[in-house]
């Protein structure tokens, strides 16, 4: 189960399907943005990985067939050393 609203689904499940033969579904009706966005227009309340892993808990329940669940979770902002650079983050789980 793949717990995304933004079409992420394009890249992953061929390459899981490819890989490792699994048939990626989509937690239909989850609202992932709740968790936070990477704009900020909604804050995240824990860290990227809190937010990847609260997404795929949602994500089982409504997809609670599913054996194996994956989010991610990204962030931009200035780059740590050199604040003049953008800097994105992304945790996948």
């Amino acid at each position: 189960m793949l717990a995304t609203m933004h079409d992420k689904e394009r890249v992953v499940a061929p390459v899981l399907k490819e890989g490792l033969g699994l048939r990626v579904a989509l937690a239909l009706g989850l609202n992932t943005d709740r968790f936070g966005t990477f704009s900020r227009d909604v804050e995240r309340t824990g860290s990227q990985l809190d937010a990847a892993r609260a997404k795929i808990a949602a994500g089982f329940e409504y997809a609670p067939y599913a054996r194996v669940g994956i989010a991610s979770e990204g962030s931009f902002g200035p780059h740590p050393i050199s604040p003049s650079l953008l800097w994105a983050a992304n945790w996948s789980c």
